[in-house]
Order: structure tokens, then C-alpha cells, then sequence
């Protein structure tokens, strides 16, 4: 089993036997105000989630260090060229602004460049998202450009900016 650790928390392959726990985090629809996403209206959701990522690799569970709790989830997309990947991750609303997205982030920056060996990452969030650029700027992805009108949710288009680093960049830094 893959596991991915850092100073506050562990990634782990997210199991099915989650979905309660992951239904009580993403029930919340503060978590979705800048994503394509709706918030989970059941627990049955939540398992029709995990079942549909579990399948994809890079797939991750964010739990804290001390006790094991579930706080989040996390991905690492591999492009079909095998040479960019794409991170995401979304945290339990109590834990933001203390780190967490910052690690999650990390973990699967240092994975795609060590284990996966891709020569780039990227990542996208809704301009309004001030924490999730604070989160990507912190972990040397540098701004370029804005998608406008990238995706529609209620009737309402939204905005991506975009965000990447070369593995080149990241090995410059102190990991």
C-alpha cells in the first residue's frame, strides 16, 4: 500500500470503508463554492465517489497524524503522455488555514517528480480562491494564465487560474 507521510499528516489509498467518514467531511457545501462539484447529499454518494477514483491511481485519503482521522482527499493525474500530471485536493473545512493543503500538495509534488518521474505539474482553482493559490505559490507553482469561462456550475461560468512547475524548479528547491 502506497503511503505518502509529512510533518502533520499521512496520505493513504482512500477505502471504500471511508465513505461515512468522507460523507461527514464533503456533506459540507462550503467545500464546493469554487468547484464543479456539488456537496454529497448522502452517504451513497460519497461511495459512488471513492468507487470511481479508487479505480484511478494517485488516489489519496489526507489523515492526520496523530489519531488517523480523515480530513480530506487528494489527487495526482497523470496525463496520457505519462510526462505532466495535474494535482487537486479539497480539506474538512475546520482544518483550513493551518498547513494541510500545503502538505497534501507537497506529497504529491514529491511523488509525481521522484516516483512517477513526470517533467511537470500543474494545478487550476477559481480566481476567488485566495487559500488554494496561497497553497500552490508556497509550493514554488508559479502563476500563468487564466481560463476563462472554464466550467459552468448553476448556471454560473467560472474562471481557472492556472498554476505549474517544472520538475527542474522543484529539485531546486530544499526537499
Amino acid at each position: 500500500m502506497l503511503a505518502l507521510k509529512n510533518n502533520q499528516i499521512n496520505l493513504f489509498p482512500l477505502e471504500i470503508q471511508e465513505a461515512k467518514n468522507e460523507y461527514e467531511i464533503f456533506k459540507n457545501p462550503k467545500l464546493f463554492i469554487y468547484t464543479k462539484r456539488q456537496a454529497f447529499k448522502n452517504i451513497q454518494e460519497a461511495e459512488a465517489f471513492i468507487d470511481k477514483h479508487k479505480q484511478l491511481p494517485n488516489f489519496f485519503g489526507i489523515y492526520l497524524n496523530q489519531g488517523q482521522k480523515l480530513i480530506g482527499n487528494c489527487q495526482l493525474n497523470i496525463g496520457k503522455n505519462q510526462q505532466q500530471g495535474e494535482i487537486a485536493y479539497s480539506i474538512d473545512e475546520s482544518y483550513w488555514g493551518k498547513g494541510i493543503a500545503t502538505e497534501a500538495a507537497e506529497c504529491l509534488l514529491k511523488l509525481g517528480f521522484s516516483s512517477q518521474f513526470l517533467n511537470k505539474i500543474s494545478a487550476s482553482c477559481v480566481p476567488d480562491n485566495i487559500g488554494s493559490k496561497k497553497v500552490l505559490e508556497k509550493n514554488g507553482m508559479r502563476y500563468i494564465g487564466i481560463t476563462k469561462k472554464a466550467f459552468k456550475k448553476d448556471g454560473t461560468a467560472f474562471d481557472l487560474d492556472n498554476f505549474e512547475i517544472t520538475k527542474e524548479v522543484y529539485l531546486e528547491k530544499d526537499h
